[in-house]
């Protein structure tokens, strides 16, 4: 980043080759040794959503998620599908962290903002996520789940996802769908992906974040996971959506995953 222009080769290399630890400990020593902010200075140095992927993959995971539910909340209106990706994947122990890094770089309360900014049902659906309640084991009382999902079936004669589609509607069903899908967080991010490079255009903030928060727990099965639902390579729906520094970074983290 020395003199004119930037080597952003390098930055690429260094960055996304280092796991999230190291790079706390990078921006330490980067510190010590030059008296400046890393993160200051690739933010000057970088833009657009390769400056937004660079700066997510410095930042400390649930102090991330924190800033990706202020953004959702950012400005007029409110971008749902950010606050529903997030607090849906979310066990109560990383609820619990999200909630705190919130509150200690924003000094207001996630509760209270998305309050204030949500209404209707999903404020409801999302308020109880918050909550940091649920219970944080992965045993499941599958007796129990398939009688559950029998008495549903019963009433609707249709699938839980396919009963939400077809009685909700807009955010609040959205909301329910993704905590239906959550139980399968492989399968619930890869269709985050999915549905991020659907259609015209690339929601490119979901595509970071999902891409970001899950590159050191299960980037790899939700790769193998993307292929078996949509029998296409993710690194080559990535490749074939974004372009520059921004593709070349991305790849890096998908690579050897």
């Amino acid at each position: 980043m020395k003199g004119i222009g930037t080597d952003e080769a390098t930055v690429i290399d260094i960055i996304t080759s280092r796991s999230n630890a190291q790079r706390q400990t990078l921006k330490k020593i980067y510190h010590e040794t030059y008296k400046q902010d890393l993160d200051k200075e690739l933010e000057s140095e970088l833009s657009g959503d390769f400056e937004e992927l660079i700066i997510g993959l410095m930042t400390p995971a649930a102090t991330y998620d924190a800033q990706c539910l202020r953004d959702s909340m950012k400005g007029v209106g409110t971008r749902e599908t950010g606050l529903i990706g997030i607090l849906a994947s979310k066990n109560s122990q990383e609820m619990a962290e999200v909630k705190t890094e919130y509150k200690k770089k924003y000094k207001k309360d996630l509760t209270a903002d998305i309050q204030s900014k949500t209404s209707g049902d999903l404020r409801v659906v999302l308020l109880e996520l918050i909550k940091a309640d649920r219970d944080p084991g992965n045993a499941v009382d599958r007796n129990l789940a398939r009688e559950d999902a029998k008495k549903l079936n019963k009433l609707t004669g249709k699938s839980l996802v396919d009963g939400i589609e077809d009685g909700m509607s807009g955010s609040t069903a959205d909301a329910y769908i993704a905590i239906a899908q959550s139980t399968d967080p492989v399968g619930f991010h890869a269709k985050q992906l999915y549905n991020s490079m659907d259609g015209l255009g690339t929601n490119d903030s979901m595509l970071i974040r999902t891409i970001v928060g899950r590159s050191e727990l299960d980037l790899g099965d939700i790769k193998a996971k993307y292929k078996s639902l949509y029998g296409k390579k993710l690194e080559n729906e990535v490749s074939s959506e974004t372009s520059g520094d921004y593709r070349r970074a991305l790849l890096a983290v998908l690579k050897d995953k």
